[in-house]
């Protein structure tokens, strides 16, 4: 990697931090949703059986007395106004005497109320919710009522729920990327691009950067850390560049291959560059040669001090 634009996208610091967060988020809200659409449905569903239960003692109880007269007329009134609720599907009243149905009602596909002769065609559907109640006159039993709820109603804002917790999350998410994108350009990506470009050019031998974070937390350490190596570096390049007073103690000879033709190639290098070699270039270059780094490096800072100098005139 030579540059930030050999950095792809999906690589990126921001890219890894922002799609962390959202999945973490949109896991949260999926598991919140899931047991909130359960505890939604049980709770529904409790209230259509308790309705159902509240429906049928309150019918039956309104059917007693017409039921005894044998009134047909007034128990069909009866199960009409009883079905004017939507969420009752079918009515049946079963005469306890011929063991027939004495009056029965349903809805048709538009939800209109039909008559009819027989049982609840809908009894083994899985949304009906069934109850059953005896019709007593002086505690005899004179028939029976079955009333029938449907919950199709219920699924439907059910799915209107999780259409909505689906669209709750994914404005969520857009408002997360937003937001965390500007806030980590600002707090984290800028001021590490910063700390990048300043360490790229203090690399090339340009000593003079800046590292004005300002901020006081680890990028704000990391700056001073950065600030620290350059005053370090400038302090070497000082003593490298200054010529000694007093003779070096001898030290062991070392073996090298170095030559002034190696020499002269290496400071080609160096003015057709035009800036100071990075300490990565000049290791690769004493490799290739097979000589000792330390001496290209004494020549590279001699080299970059005198074009320096020639510069200040």
């Amino acid at each position: 990697m030579n540059s930030l634009k050999d950095i792809k996208w999906y690589d990126t610091v921001k890219t890894k931090m922002i799609s962390l967060l959202i999945l973490t988020m949109m896991a949260v809200m999926v598991i919140a949703g899931f047991y909130s659409f359960k505890y939604i449905q049980k709770l529904e569903t409790g209230k259509l059986t308790t309705f159902a239960n509240l429906s049928a003692d309150r019918l039956s109880k309104s059917l007693e007395t017409p039921m005894w007269n044998i009134d047909r007329e007034h128990v069909s009134e009866l199960l009409n106004t009883e079905m004017a609720e939507k969420v009752i599907v079918g009515l049946v009243v079963t005469d306890e005497g011929d063991k027939g149905v004495f009056s029965s009602k349903t809805r048709g596909p538009s939800g209109e109320i039909i008559d009819s002769a027989s049982p609840f065609a809908d009894s083994g559907n899985k949304h009906i919710i069934q109850v059953n109640r005896s019709i007593t006159h002086d505690n005899k039993n004179i028939g029976s009522l079955d009333v029938y709820i449907t919950d199709k109603y219920l699924d439907e804002e059910l799915v209107n729920f999780a259409f909505a917790v689906v669209i709750v999350i994914a404005i969520l998410a857009l408002a997360i990327f937003l937001l965390m994108n500007i806030l980590l350009n600002r707090i984290v990506i800028n001021p590490l691009l910063e700390l990048a470009d300043s360490a790229d050019a203090i690399s090339r031998g340009e000593l003079n950067q800046a590292f004005d974070i300002g901020s006081k937390d680890e990028i704000g350490y990391l700056g001073e850390s950065f600030k620290k190596m350059q005053i370090s570096l400038r302090i070497a390049m000082n003593r490298l560049s200054e010529p000694s007073e007093t003779p070096a103690p001898t030290a062991p000879e070392r073996k090298s291959t170095f030559s002034m033709q190696i020499l002269q190639d290496f400071l080609q290098e160096i003015r057709a560059a035009g800036r100071m070699p990075s300490l990565t270039s000049i290791f690769k270059f004493a490799s290739s040669r097979k000589t000792v780094p330390d001496d290209l490096v004494s020549v590279a800072w001699k080299e970059w001090n005198h074009q320096q100098q020639g510069q200040s005139r």
